[in-house]
């Protein structure tokens, strides 16, 4: 790796084995709170190291290679999400839903919707700390993506927390998430997949 903390042009494949080996999982954990797919998560990220890979004489990252990659794969994420929601799949093919119980199905959504409805009413900073907490990453590893401090990560979580429950309780038509005032003890325990 050529440069400093500030300033990195990867040249070699040891500097890339050594980025992957850093950042694979962080990265995975990340791109899986966005499309909430395991395995999308992990295509997204090997098509990022392919990319940074096949592109490595022209990159040049001015600032902390970490957010450079946390950047590029939730730019890769929301790209994806993009061709899903029009009904392609990451080919650009169309894609059908295949799925064996409908009622099942229908459920999940509504309350997928639901849920995004109330991590709507929550600033981006606590609904992006809840989304990474959920999908299993660490308050260091939070903090580490958002370039916070962990207390910080803590202090948002908590509160959104709060926020979140009063307006679980305050709402008769959101019964039906009343889980979330478990959050407390699912945000502490969470694992991912």
């Amino acid at each position: 790796m050529v440069g400093t903390n500030s300033n990195i042009t990867i040249i070699s494949k040891d500097d890339f084995s050594v980025i992957y080996r850093d950042h694979y999982s962080l990265l995975v954990k990340y791109t899986y709170s966005i499309v909430r797919n395991k395995e999308q998560a992990q295509d997204i990220v090997a098509d990022l190291f392919c990319d940074l890979w096949n592109t490595r004489q022209k990159i040049n990252v001015h600032t902390n290679l970490q957010n450079y990659l946390l950047v590029s794969a939730r730019r890769m994420a929301n790209k994806q999400l993009m061709k899903l929601s029009m009904g392609m799949n990451a080919d650009g093919n169309s894609t059908t839903l295949d799925d064996d119980d409908p009622h099942t199905e229908f459920i999940r959504k509504e309350n997928a919707v639901l849920l995004e409805q109330l991590l709507a009413g929550l600033t981006p900073q606590k609904r992006e700390v809840v989304q990474l907490r959920l999908a299993g990453l660490t308050y260091h590893e939070i903090a580490a993506a958002l370039n916070t401090t962990p207390k910080k990560v803590e202090y948002h979580l908590s509160t959104a927390i709060c926020l979140l429950r009063e307006e679980v309780k305050s709402k008769s038509h959101l019964k039906e998430l009343s889980f979330l005032l478990l959050l407390p003890t699912m945000l502490h325990e969470v694992t991912i997949w």
